[in-house]
């Protein structure tokens, strides 16, 4: 059976699922055992995710999402914040991506809006897990990077978890941008004014954030580095 196929009855759909919700749970728990496969697992899981939402019918996505966290939740007992951080995000980013390229958005925005919503899911995931557990998980990827002793890690977060979004979305497109066109979805062109509107509100959103935090700032000017290469 091949892997970029859709699935239309019952049991094609829910063996899918099944199968993608299993390589999720063995990569946290290769994870839960070598912390630094976490970033692997950062990465891949949108693809996976991004493969059940194209190749899956919408109504199965909800039963996937809830074997997944629930299974997650079961093998991280001793690491449960693992399952906020790293998980959920990626779960509703490569959902949101699917979605995108479903509609025929241009590949460039599927990526901008994929990436945006894991900044805007991690960042609440980082609230609950501060609040609630009392961890403070980005510090895992700077001692990852070697960055734990760095004085001005503080001001990266916002953007090594962009970096991370763009990524992961423009991996899982290098992947499957042949597919998707098997699948019969053709990207929708752009109008060149539309482009440059996206660039000044991300230019816009860079100097408001200033005054906000400064690597909600740099975030920003991430956004709109990587508009100015697409207009």
């Amino acid at each position: 059976m091949k892997i970029f196929t859709k699935r239309e009855s019952l049991v094609q759909n829910i063996a899918f699922l099944a199968i993608m919700a299993a390589i999720n749970i063995v990569l946290l728990l290769l994870a839960n055992i070598l912390p630094y496969l976490l970033i692997l697992l950062t990465l891949i899981l949108p693809f996976i995710s991004l493969l059940v939402t194209l190749l899956c019918k919408k109504i199965y996505y909800p039963i996937y999402i809830v074997v997944t966290v629930g299974l997650s939740f079961l093998v991280s007992l001793n690491a449960i914040t693992n399952v906020f951080f790293y998980i959920l995000p990626g779960l509703i980013s490569g959902f949101v991506f699917g979605f995108c390229l479903e509609k025929e958005i241009p590949s460039s925005y599927s990526i901008l809006y994929s990436a945006f919503v894991y900044v805007i899911f991690s960042y609440i995931t980082l609230l609950i897990c501060n609040f609630f557990f009392n961890e403070s998980l980005e510090e895992l990827y700077f001692i990852i990077l070697n960055l734990d002793t760095f004085v001005w890690r503080g001001y990266l977060i916002a953007p090594f978890i962009f970096a991370i979004g763009i990524i992961q979305s423009s991996l899982s497109y290098i992947i499957i941008q042949n597919e998707v066109k098997k699948l019969g979805f053709e990207e929708k062109s752009v109008d060149d004014n539309f482009e440059v509107i996206y660039l000044l509100v991300f230019i816009l959103l860079s100097l408001l954030s200033i005054w906000i935090k400064p690597d909600v700032y740099i975030m920003f000017i991430g956004f709109a580095i990587y508009e100015l290469i697409h207009v």
